[in-house]
């Protein structure tokens, strides 16, 4: 994603570049970097663990990129959100505390003696998001919830 979501975004981009190096890749900070479509999936397919930033995240809110980074067969870690524990368990995304949470998790699971832990979480939250997770079963959720609030069955 882009930094243009405030200086939260920024200084975690800044964060993981100091810390990571050429280890971490981050793209579409501007237009011409975009990346979307197919290119977008064998990116993300391709990383070892993808890393979604802790802002702009709240409780009640997670960027659609979890669901298609794990729709698209990624290893996720997420910042700790209420939300995002709702649609994933920690068998199949790894949820971080903080940023030093993040990098102590980080290194644990770039490790090359966890590809199996990463293989088994690829699998299972690509599963979960086709089972639970696409937008049709959130639109099939707003609907309950309006037919709920309306009386109407």
């Amino acid at each position: 994603g882009s930094v243009i979501h405030g200086g939260v975004r920024a200084s975690f981009v800044d964060e993981m570049q100091r810390v990571w190096g050429n280890r971490f890749l981050s793209f579409g900070h501007h237009a011409q970097d975009r990346v979307h479509g197919r290119k977008l999936a064998e990116m993300i397919a391709c990383a070892k663990v993808v890393v979604c930033p802790d802002g702009p995240v709240t409780d009640r809110y997670t960027s659609n990129r979890l669901v298609q980074g794990c729709g698209f067969g990624a290893f996720m870690m997420h910042p700790n959100v209420e939300v995002a524990q709702r649609m994933y368990s920690g068998r199949e995304v790894v949820f971080y505390r903080n940023r030093e949470h993040l990098h102590v998790m980080l290194k644990e699971f770039i490790d090359v003696h966890h590809e199996d832990i990463r293989g088994q979480g690829r699998q299972s939250a690509h599963n979960v998001t086709i089972e639970r997770n696409l937008y049709r079963h959130r639109c099939a959720q707003l609907i309950d919830v309006v037919r709920d609030k309306l009386g109407v069955k």
